[in-house]
């Protein structure tokens, strides 16, 4: 490289400079206005970079701005620098025929072959949309008020009203009021949809239009496909010409709409009656507010409340920053101070390694519940295994790195150590190994989810034992449930035309044996036929007698009375099925309904239960895989659908050893279990198993209640779960 040349390359003209304090130092924006990029210089490269003018040569550079090092060093760097501003294309060269080649560039990346390798990327497809600049101006003119700090303050006193109002509504009425399924229905979900996008627009816009008013400008408001996954972005980087609190406005404007939303919707929830609107009013009430507070404001995650924290700290890279130095941290609590860190942690920048420390557990809170998130969804359709896919590339590639760090930590120490120096990380090291072992192998509570059913427990049955027709007076269910019952009080007194008619043939032959028996007894001194056939007569007749003592019998049992004293509980509802070809009525829904008078009732139905509330019990039904962690005794939590914010407490009480063959119709209609039809019942999807549990404290709800139990297992420590599924998703067992 001739020193003494000049070198070939000046500044564009017609780039845009903007002077900005980031990080305590001045720093300059350039903004290229033709592809809208933006670039950040130091002050010495902007000044490199401005006297660049096709005639300033490396020896004067150098001369000019370099900083104490040698001219070998200084060459190379400015080697880079060029490198980055005709990467960055800041700058055009003097040469001739330099224009030609920015053609061919511009050409190729316009060409059939270039836009084919664009569309293949199916990762992330991006949709400039429209430039909305011209109706952002507009619109600042109208409402650019919006900003002020006055409006600011008004906003967050709006927003503390609306808070107030929605807490005294709820208090009034409760959530538990709402049913929140009717929401999400054929009809009402395009609703739903189209709100959301306004929403989500507005919030975009109010971006632009921050940055808009505060002297940037915005041409880009489109549509980013990450996965196939829509999201809306809106180009604000012309930001970065403003001042850190300009910045900060821009940032939090989507924010302060989708609370400016919130708030109205809250006020419109309240004043509204119950009703599509008003679920839609309070549908987005909630996604507003808790989308913002905890997405979108979490300065954690990388979405507007980190950019907020951003500018106000000053710190244009804070993420990566602050989690290098909580990392720089956590090395020198491990393997100690070093020469290269000594300063690095000062007072001043705690507050940086907290935050990087903060939001690292963070990343790794979420990552958790979003693979718990994939498992639970999987585990509905019996794919729960699959989750190890997901989870093993993780591990993999965390224990890689950590042994990396630990590798290239050892390798420092072998040369120019002494054995006092190399004492402290060996023994950081082992500490640290220990205790994560610790971490992993201290037992943990666990628990295991399942649906459940209440069901008679201790209950005696009511049930009939001679077939009959429900055609004589009889207590209806809904006199049985307005009362206690006592022993031996009438249930119902059954009518068998049959029986009463067989009944009456048996009284008939009877009675005709006995008087035929008379009259033989009669002549059975002077006739010796009489007296052979009396014993033919007399064991008819004690037939005859048997069979009427039974008929007799059954004819009582027709009466059905209370076993016990009690409350009756009904059984369940049977669906209505087709008459028999004899033309006899069946009954459906409760035996003892008004509705079933004239209808005939088969021997074995279970006419309802008499007992106690205490003699119900929860039966839950437990998939296989979380058999092994339940015993008898384990406490119970129950929470019954039809009171979500109650809690029971219980306990098990005894586990089924046979596998569940048919669910109860009222799981399957509240669709906690996925079932398919076998043999003419509803069979369970996943093995499932049964497990009683009895009530301790509480009220669960009516009989055949339904709802969720949360049983507490076995303690089961990191890497017993970890090898657990490594069980299950391979199918092996220890021997």
């Amino acid at each position: 490289m001739d020193t003494d040349r000049p070198i070939p390359w000046k500044m564009r003209f017609d780039l845009q400079v903007s002077e900005s304090i980031t990080g305590g130092r001045l720093v300059f924006v350039v903004k290229d206005p033709i592809t809208l990029q933006y670039f950040s210089l130091t002050q010495h490269e902007y000044d490199l970079l401005s006297n660049m003018n096709g005639q300033l040569t490396t020896n004067d550079a150098y001369r000019q701005y370099n900083a104490g090092e040698s001219f070998e060093e200084f060459t190379a760097e400015l080697k880079e620098f060029l490198k980055k501003l005709v990467s960055q294309n800041l700058v055009v060269s003097t040469l001739p025929g330099y224009s030609q080649l920015v053609a061919r560039r511009a050409t190729a990346k316009t060409s059939q072959p270039a836009k084919l390798l664009a569309r293949l990327n199916v990762i992330t497809i991006r949709w400039r949309g429209l430039d909305p600049q011209s109706f952002l101006q507009w619109l600042d003119r109208w409402i650019g008020w919006i900003f002020r700090p006055s409006m600011l303050v008004l906003s967050l006193i709006f927003v503390f009203v609306a808070v107030l109002l929605a807490s005294l509504h709820t208090s009034q009425v409760g959530l538990n009021s709402f049913d929140f399924s009717q929401i999400f229905t054929v009809q009402n979900i395009p609703v739903i949809i189209i709100s959301m996008v306004l929403v989500k627009v507005l919030h975009e816009m109010a971006h632009g239009l921050a940055c808009v008013h505060h002297g940037g400008e915005c041409h880009e408001l489109g549509v980013l496909l990450i996965a196939f996954f829509p999201l809306l972005y809106c180009d604000t980087t012309d930001s970065w010409r403003q001042n850190r609190w300009q910045r900060a406005q821009v940032a939090g404007a989507g924010i302060y709409v989708e609370l400016m939303i919130a708030s109205v919707c809250c006020l419109l929830w309240v004043a509204s009656s119950p009703g599509i609107l008003n679920l839609v009013f309070l549908n987005l009430m909630l996604i507003c507010s808790i989308n913002t507070l905890f997405v979108n404001g979490n300065p954690l995650l990388r979405y507007d409340g980190y950019y907020i924290l951003s500018d106000l700290c000053d710190y244009p890279n804070l993420g990566p920053e602050s989690r290098q130095l909580a990392g720089s941290w956590m090395r020198r609590v491990i393997f100690g101070p070093t020469a290269q860190d000594d300063d690095s942690l000062s007072a001043e920048r705690l507050p940086l390694a907290v935050y990087g420390l903060a939001s690292s557990l963070y990343r790794i809170v979420v990552l958790v519940m979003i693979v718990w998130a994939v498992h639970q969804f999987l585990k509905q359709y019996g794919l729960e295994n699959l989750t190890f896919l997901v989870v093993a590339p993780m591990l993999i590639g965390l224990v890689v790195s950590l042994l990396s760090i630990l590798t290239r930590k050892l390798r420092s120490l072998k040369g120019g150590v002494t054995p006092a120096q190399s004492i402290r990380p060996v023994l950081g090291t082992l500490t640290t190994v220990g205790i994560l072992a610790l971490l992993f192998l201290i037992p943990l509570p666990r628990s295991t989810n399942a649906p459940f059913v209440l069901e008679p427990g201790k209950c005696r049955p009511v049930y009939v034992t001679v077939p009959g027709r429900l055609t004589e007076t009889f207590l209806s269910t809904e006199d049985l449930l307005s009362r206690d019952v006592q022993a031996g009080d009438l249930i119902v007194a059954l009518v068998n035309e049959g029986l009463q008619l067989s009944l009456a043939q048996s009284e008939a032959q009877v009675r005709e044996r006995e008087n035929h028996l008379a009259n033989l007894e009669k002549f059975r001194s002077t006739s010796k036929v009489a007296n052979s056939t009396i014993p033919t007569i007399r064991n008819s007749l004690e037939a005859a007698s048997d069979r009427l003592d039974t008929e007799r019998l059954q004819q009582q049992r027709l009466r059905i009375e209370s076993p016990i004293d009690g409350t009756y509980f009904p059984p369940r509802n049977t669906p209505k099925a087709q008459s028999t070809d004899r033309g006899v009525s069946t009954w459906s829904g409760c035996p003892l309904d008004k509705e079933n008078d004239g209808a005939w009732v088969q021997e074995q139905t279970v006419l309802g239960w008499v007992g106690d509330q205490e003699d119900l019990r929860v039966v839950a039904y437990v998939p296989q895989a979380e058999m092994e962690l339940i015993r008898v005794g384990n406490p119970v939590r129950i929470v019954s659908s039809s009171a979500p914010g109650t809690v029971c407490r219980g306990k098990v009480s005894e586990i089924g050893a046979e596998v569940v063959r048919e669910v109860p119709r009222e799981l399957i209609h509240n669709q906690y279990l996925i079932v398919e039809p076998r043999d003419g019942t509803y069979a369970p999807v996943e093995t499932l198993y049964r497990v009683s549990i009895e009530i301790e404290l509480g009220n669960p709800g009516a009989l055949y209640s339904t709802g969720i139990v949360k049983i507490d297992g076995l303690k089961m420590s990191i890497a017993d779960r970890l090898m657990r599924l490594l069980r299950q998703t391979f199918a092996w067992h220890a021997t």
